[in-house]
C-alpha cells in the first residue's frame, strides 16, 4: 500500500447555501469515517473527494492500481485535509469501520469488499447519489443505450438557451460537486446516468429523490461482460422511472416496447416521443416536423431541417432533450435556438476533416455493434466502415453488417475483434470489399487509399477500445491526429 503527499485546493463549500435536508447529510458525512473505493485513471472520484475533503470528512481512498498508473488523480488528491491514500490493492482494513462506502461505478456488482462492508453496517453510495442529495432544483435524469450524452447536453443547452440556470453532470462533463455554489444555485441539473451509476441508486445509499423528469431514450444489449444478462442490464436501466411522491414524469419512445410500458407502471405521466400512443399525457413526434401535443392542442417545435445534427438518429435524441427541457421550463424559443446551434460532442459523429473530397467521421464512441450501425444509417452517400476493437461485450455484428448494406463500399476491420467481423460481414454483407489490418493507423491508411471523392471514412468501431487504447477518446484521438496528418500531406509544398 501507498500513501503520497501532495497539494490541491479544496472547492469552496458553504453548506448554509443548500436546504435543511442537504444540511443534515452533509454533517453526517462530515462526522463520519469515509471510504472512497477506486480513485481512477481519468480523475472519476477527483471532484467527490475534493468535496469530502472541504466538508471536513475522515477519508481513505483506496485503488487497486498503483500509485504510478493513477499518476494524474493521486496529484490532484493527495496531501487534501483527511485524505489518506492506499493504493496498489485493496485492504480489508480500510473497509471495517467506514460509516458510508463510496463505490466507482465500474466496481462490479458483486465486489466482495462492496458486500463486506454493507454487511458491517456501511451505507454504499456514489458520487451521482450524493448530487443527487444535494440538488435543490429540479433533476432530469437521461440514460439510454446510446444517444444519452448528446442528448443530455443539448437538453441543457436548450435550458440555457431558455435563460434557465442550468447544469449538465453526470456520465457526462465535469463533476457537480467540483462547484458546490453553482450546485446549490442551479434552476435545473441534467445528469446523464449509465447503467452502472443507476444499478447503485437503490434503497440502502444516501438519502435522495429520483429525478423528477426521468428520460429513457432506448435498450438495446450492452455492457454484458458488466451485467451477466440483458434483463439485468434493462433492470437497472428502468431504474431511471423510480417512483416519486410528487408529479413526475416518465419520457419515453411511443413505440418502445420495454420503455414505454415501464413507463406506464411507474406510476409517473408518461410524455412520448417519436409517436403518440392513446393514454400518453403529451407526445412529441414527427419525420419532418416534430409537433408537440398536450393539453388537447398541438403545436409545432422544431423541423428537421433545423437541426444543426445529421440523420435520425440525433432528430431523436432531439426530440427526447426538447421533451424533457420542455417539463423543465424551457421555451419554444430556447429549444429551437439550441437545436440550430449547437454542433455535437466529440467522438460522436464528429467532423475531422475533408481530405481530396472525402469526408471523415469521427463516432469513437459507438462501441456496440447496433450504436455503429445507427451511426452509419446517418451517412448520405456512400461509405468507408472503420470498425473494430476488443468484443469483450460479446454482443453479434449481425446488425452492424446488415446496416452496412445500404451504402458502404468497403469495410476495415482491425483490433481482436476483426476476424469475427470479417465472418459476419462474409455472412450478411457479401457485397461490401472487406479488408484486415494488422491496427488501427494501418487500417486508416488502407481505408484512406479505397476512398474515393463523395466517399465518407466513418471510425464507428462497434467494439470498445482496450485492446489498443485506455479509452474511446484516445481511439478518437487518433483518428483525427490521422486526418491532420493526411491534410498536411495533401498541401502542395
Amino acid at each position: 500500500m501507498t500513501a503520497l503527499p501532495g497539494g490541491a485546493d479544496p472547492p469552496a463549500l458553504d453548506p448554509r447555501r443548500f436546504d435543511e435536508r442537504a444540511r443534515a447529510l452533509l454533517d453526517e458525512l462530515a462526522r463520519g469515517r469515509i471510504t472512497v473505493m477506486g480513485l481512477g485513471r481519468f480523475g472519476g472520484a477527483i471532484g467527490l473527494i475534493r468535496f469530502l475533503s472541504a466538508l471536513g470528512a475522515d477519508i481513505t481512498v483506496t485503488d487497486k492500481a498503483p500509485a504510478g498508473a493513477l499518476a494524474q488523480s493521486v496529484e490532484a488528491v493527495a496531501g487534501l485535509p483527511g485524505v489518506a491514500l492506499r493504493l496498489g490493492g485493496h485492504a480489508e482494513e480500510d473497509f471495517e469501520g467506514c460509516r458510508v462506502l463510496f463505490v466507482n461505478p465500474a466496481v462490479p456488482p458483486a465486489d466482495p469488499f462492496v458486500a463486506r462492508a454493507r454487511a458491517r453496517g456501511a451505507r454504499i453510495a456514489t458520487e451521482i447519489g450524493l448530487t443527487l442529495a444535494l440538488c435543490p432544483c429540479d433533476v432530469i435524469g437521461i440514460t439510454g443505450s446510446s444517444g444519452k450524452s448528446t442528448t443530455s447536453a443539448l437538453c441543457a443547452a436548450m435550458l440555457a438557451a431558455s435563460g434557465v440556470r442550468a447544469l449538465l453532470g453526470g456520465n457526462v462533463g465535469a463533476s457537480l460537486l467540483e462547484r458546490p455554489a453553482d450546485l446549490a444555485a442551479a434552476e435545473a441539473v441534467v445528469l446523464e446516468l449509465s447503467s452502472f451509476q443507476l444499478h447503485r441508486l437503490e434503497a440502502g445509499g444516501l438519502p435522495h429523490r429520483p429525478p423528477r423528469i426521468a428520460a429513457l431514450v432506448n435498450v438495446h444489449c450492452d455492457h454484458l461482460n458488466w451485467h451477466g444478462t440483458f434483463g439485468e442490464y434493462a433492470r437497472c436501466k428502468r431504474l431511471i422511472f423510480a417512483p416519486r411522491e410528487d408529479e413526475a414524469w416518465a419520457v419515453a419512445a411511443g413505440d418502445d416496447g420495454l420503455a414505454l410500458p415501464w413507463a406506464r407502471r411507474s406510476g409517473r405521466r408518461v410524455f412520448a416521443v417519436g409517436s403518440a400512443p392513446a393514454g400518453a399525457d403529451a407526445s412529441l413526434s414527427g419525420a419532418g416536423e416534430v409537433v408537440l401535443r398536450r393539453d388537447g392542442g398541438a403545436e409545432p417545435l422544431f423541423a428537421r431541417r433545423d437541426l444543426a445534427l445529421p440523420g435520425a438518429i440525433n432528430l431523436a435524441n432531439a426530440s427526447f432533450a426538447a421533451a424533457a427541457a420542455l417539463l423543465a421550463g424551457a421555451t419554444r424559443a430556447g429549444i429551437l435556438q439550441a437545436a440550430r446551434t449547437f454542433r455535437g460532442l466529440p467522438h460522436r459523429f464528429e467532423h475531422a476533416g475533408t481530405v481530396g473530397g472525402v469526408a471523415f467521421i469521427n463516432s469513437s464512441v459507438a462501441t456496440t455493434p447496433r450504436e455503429a450501425a445507427r451511426t452509419l444509417d446517418a451517412v448520405a452517400g456512400p461509405a468507408i466502415l472503420l470498425a473494430g476493437g476488443s468484443p469483450e461485450k460479446n454482443l453479434p455484428f449481425d446488425v452492424l453488417a446488415r446496416a452496412a448494406r445500404r451504402a458502404t463500399r468497403c469495410a476495415v476491420f482491425f483490433g481482436t475483434a476483426a476476424p469475427e467481423l470479417r465472418v459476419t460481414f462474409k455472412r450478411e454483407a457479401p457485397a461490401v470489399r472487406t479488408i484486415l489490418a494488422e491496427d488501427m493507423a494501418r487500417a486508416f491508411a488502407d481505408a484512406a487509399a479505397e476512398a474515393r471523392p463523395g466517399d465518407t471514412v466513418i471510425l464507428a468501431p462497434g467494439a470498445p477500445s482496450f485492446d489498443a487504447f485506455v479509452n474511446f477518446q484516445a481511439r478518437g484521438d487518433a483518428f483525427k491526429d490521422a486526418v491532420r496528418r493526411l491534410e498536411a500531406a495533401a498541401v502542395p509544398p
